[in-house]
């Protein structure tokens, strides 16, 4: 029967979801308080036309709770048109810690990026965006969760600053990559993260090269670094992820939708350089799952395949998004999850097949520039 097929296309996606949510009860069990630590740690970021936020996030770097005396930030300005630097060398007057840089015979995130970890001092880097806000004792939050001479990579959550009912359905996107960051990076099988809360030692990115970071493809300076690490150290690899609220950045929602298309365009360019399995399977079953909902819809409109049959499918499916949602709320709170979860499991599968089809047609921009 039709309805026993399309159970059996979605049985993949239910059991992904289960391993997803059996990994973050395994960072819960090992939530316990652990004492400050104290050593040198090297923030990076760079930037290109953040003009209006880049003050913000030098006056939360500036109220971090961690000594001013251990930790130095690098600004590296990726050609700047808007006059960004200038709100640099305003906002850092007197803050010895921090240094301003530019690219000059390079462009793009992963050149800036790579030029300002050359230019630390210190042996353990953390990379954020420009745009972002930060918790007080995000910087000790994430120092405390990394062991400088055993760790390879630690990852934190990042969320969007939403205010619009279609935002707080995005975020409620957000909350579900970030619950399958969490799940599987505790199955020590990370296949994504976020740079804009990112740690990592120095030497290990150093010794990475071109190749491995896919420097030729202008996003991604995240996922790649991580693949990479898994790549060259195997099962060696120690990743984590933070899963606290105060590691917690925040980032602003895309302003416009034309900045919100080209952001999922980005997002899905990077993803056919994808050569990590873990990555390429996870993909396939979130995409087999759409389709299969898709598919449902078209059977009934046509009279293959019974209303409340597709009803069934899309309650079940919801009520698993719902699920995992529920698994995160301790540290990504979502505002109105039972709502926005409904109406983003509507649009989930028009949009996710939509921005694929998308993504064969447009080249993205990113701050002006095309990549």
């Amino acid at each position: 029967m039709l309805i026993d097929i399309l159970y059996i296309l979605l049985f993949p996606y239910y059991i992904m979801l289960l391993y997803w949510i059996t990994g973050l009860g395994k960072l819960n069990a090992k939530k316990k308080i652990k004492k400050q630590k104290h050593y040198p740690i090297s923030i990076v970021v760079a930037f290109r036309n953040e003009a209006e936020h880049i003050a913000n996030l030098l006056t939360d770097l500036h109220e971090q709770d961690y000594s001013k005396e251990l930790f130095e930030v690098i600004l590296v300005d990726d050609h700047s048109l808007d006059g960004s630097t200038e709100v640099v060398s305003k906002n850092s007057v007197g803050q010895t810690n921090v240094k301003l840089l530019k690219l000059t015979d390079k462009t793009g995130k992963k050149a800036a990026i790579r030029k300002g970890v050359e230019a630390t001092k210190h042996n353990v880097i953390v990379t954020t965006d420009a745009d972002c806000r930060l918790n007080p004792s995000w910087l000790s939050t994430l120092a405390i969760s990394f062991e400088p001479q055993e760790d390879h990579l630690v990852t934190a959550p990042v969320r969007f600053l939403s205010s619009s009912i279609w935002q707080r359905v995005f975020q409620t996107e957000q909350a579900a990559l970030m619950a399958a960051t969490a799940g599987t990076i505790a199955n020590h099988n990370g296949f994504i993260c976020n740079g804009a809360n990112m740690m990592f030692p120095k030497a290990l990115y150093l010794e990475l090269t071109a190749e491995d970071l896919k420097a030729e493809i202008a996003s991604g300076d995240d996922v790649f670094l991580l693949h990479a690490i898994k790549k060259k150290l195997g099962m060696r690899a120690k990743i984590k992820f933070v899963a606290n609220i105060t590691a917690v950045v925040k980032t602003g929602f895309p302003s416009s939708f034309s900045a919100w298309l080209h952001q999922r365009l980005r997002w899905a360019e990077k993803s056919k350089k994808y050569q990590d399995k873990s990555s390429i399977l996870h993909g396939f079953v979130i995409l087999l799952a759409n389709f299969s909902l898709l598919a449902a819809l078209c059977c009934a409109i046509f009279g293959a395949l019974a209303w409340a049959n597709l009803v069934l499918l899309f309650v079940l499916k919801w009520m698993s998004d719902f699920t995992l949602l529920i698994a995160v709320r301790h540290w990504f709170k979502v505002k109105g999850a039972f709502f926005n979860s409904f109406l983003l499991s509507l649009l989930y599968p028009f949009y996710s097949m939509l921005i694929a089809l998308l993504s064969l047609l447009l080249r993205p921009e990113w701050k002006g520039r095309k990549i």
